[in-house]
């Protein structure tokens, strides 16, 4: 069966699906496709034109009602493949030593095709019984988990008491990611000639101290580090504006992208913020701004000494301390942190490469997560673990 499973993470990588603008359904089909083969049924949740959830079951409703669904996911979107020059052609799924190079090999096509592999097998041992085993394959996690959300909007969530998320942990076992807030701000002033800058009112001064502001209220705020999460972190990521080089601008903008453990931190220093800019627009009152979310997502935690975690530490050969964190957020925040179900983090790519140019998988790595997550899932399908605590 590696020939077969080393096909579809091919075929995958080959399947282009960068997002935006998605198109998620080509990539969607190589699996269904590769499941029926093996006598797998999939349900095609269609979210958005060209985009689609794919949603494969072992359970049936009254299994589902007797003991909790662990729910495998991954996602089918990737982030373009950037202005820097590949050495391997991103959309050719090229081997080299061992490893596959691509754009999605490690975030996250690798553990997508693993899981769809895993999925087969359970299928020919399992035969006709019904296993409380899912799997959720989304659309639009690198921008805004459109699929997630669609999913859970729709009652997909109903009878799941725990999720296996297959981002890339370069084969550790993690236990959760800070939140994400992305914040977007306006600000308005008058135009003038650039030579007479005294008589209009500069908006992209106006957003650079917005900024400044931004990470004073970090500073100032100082909210209290969690153990495990760590500190808030506050980055301006995006500034632009004006009109032309000789005109003072009258509109600016900037984007600012925090990553909070906990929603205190991220309240505390909102409120810093604002309480700034307020302070600032009563002494210049020409100082007029907007700002929105652009995105809100939950920070992911689960205890280590929780079933789901431990059980994968021993399935995986690991010393019980060894769990990690990532940096980045998840369709996790969308799917379990509203109700705080279990979640492990566990893929076969390498996040350090993810998002990058020349991205790749070890082959051994990927065939070793088919391994783990098919026995995870049969020693939970057997009634070996429970998914409480």
């Amino acid at each position: 069966m590696n020939d077969e499973a080393l096909e579809l993470l091919a075929n995958l990588v080959r399947c282009e699906s960068t997002n935006p603008p998605g198109e998620e359904e080509h990539a969607a089909q190589e699996v269904a496709e590769y499941l029926h083969r093996h006598d797998v049924e999939v349900e095609w949740q269609r979210v958005a034109p060209g985009r689609t959830n794919l949603i494969v079951s072992l359970d049936s409703r009254e299994t589902s009602v007797k003991r909790p669904t662990l729910l495998f996911c991954g996602h089918l979107d990737t982030v373009p493949i950037g202005d820097r020059e590949w050495s391997h052609n991103p959309f050719a799924a090229e081997i080299v030593d061992g490893r596959l190079f691509g754009r999605g090999a490690s975030d996250m096509k690798s553990g997508v095709a693993a899981m769809a592999v895993m999925m087969a097998q359970l299928r020919e041992l399992r035969g006709s019984e019904s296993w409380p085993i899912q799997l959720l394959l989304t659309a639009g996690e690198e921008v805004d988990s459109i699929g997630a959300e669609f999913f859970r909007r729709h009652g997909g969530m109903a009878g799941v008491g725990g999720v296996v998320i297959g981002e890339p942990t370069d084969g550790r076992v993690a236990i959760g990611h800070k939140g994400a807030y992305w914040v977007e701000m306006q600000c308005w002033g008058r135009t003038a000639h650039g030579s007479m800058p005294q008589l209009g009112v500069n908006a992209i001064d106006q957003v650079l101290k917005a900024a400044h502001l931004l990470y004073e209220a970090n500073a100032h705020a100082r909210p209290v580090a969690d153990p495990v999460l760590g500190e808030l972190t506050v980055a301006v990521t995006r500034i632009g504006g004006g009109i032309q080089t000789n005109m003072i601008p009258d509109q600016a903008f900037l984007q600012a992208d925090m990553r909070f453990a906990t929603q205190k931190q991220q309240q505390e220093v909102l409120k810093e913020w604002e309480d700034s800019l307020q302070r600032y627009q009563q002494s210049y009152e020409e100082f007029r701004y907007e700002y929105h979310s652009l995105l809100n997502r939950s920070p992911l935690l689960t205890p280590p000494s929780h079933p789901l975690i431990r059980v994968a530490q021993q399935l995986l050969g690991l010393d019980p301390e060894s769990w990690r964190t990532v940096s980045y957020y998840t369709d996790g925040s969308v799917l379990s942190a509203p109700t705080n179900l279990p979640t492990l983090i566990y893929g076969p790519g390498d996040d350090r490469l993810a998002h990058q140019p020349d991205e790749s998988v070890a082959l051994s790595a990927y065939f070793a997560a088919i391994k783990f997550y098919r026995d995870l899932a049969v020693s939970y399908a057997r009634g070996e673990w429970t998914l409480n605590q």
